[in-house]
């Protein structure tokens, strides 16, 4: 068994060296030390799984648009009709339902032009939004 260290630690390449070739299986926790010398198919070690997220729950189209989002910059909504692969009245329905949730936010003059929806860009989206459905973000 081995740990990773540091890939600019020379302490680390004789532990590095033996999991690429092989010799050695990486452990990170506890649970895969105990699962390699504990008893075989009885000890082991839970998957480690990310944390959820907020994206996790979108459905396909919400996912397409905000992967398709620039991360700072104002975006026509028209320009996602190419970037996503689904018809435009979708991509309008998910653009609509993100500005709602506060996943995405839309400029105010833009807003004023119906029928066509105004520039719309990505505030942070690394976190839960606030206490009233909204992202805290700072205008450009």
């Amino acid at each position: 068994m081995a740990v990773p260290g540091q890939v600019t630690s020379g302490s680390s390449v004789g532990c590095h060296q033996m999991l690429r070739t092989g010799e050695a299986t990486l452990v990170t926790r506890t649970d895969e030390v105990l699962e390699e010398v504990g008893r075989i198919g009885a000890d082991l070690a839970d998957p480690v799984r990310a944390p959820a997220n907020w994206r996790d729950r979108l459905d396909e189209v919400s996912q397409a648009v905000v992967e398709a989002m620039p991360a700072v910059d104002w975006v026509p909504v028209s320009a996602l009709y190419s970037a996503v692969p689904f018809p435009a009245e979708r991509v309008t329905t998910a653009v609509d339902g993100l500005v709602g949730a506060g996943r995405l936010e839309r400029d105010a003059d833009g807003c004023d032009s119906p029928p066509v929806p105004g520039p719309i860009r990505c505030p942070d989206l690394s976190g839960p939004p606030s206490d009233d459905g909204k992202k805290s973000h700072s205008s450009p």
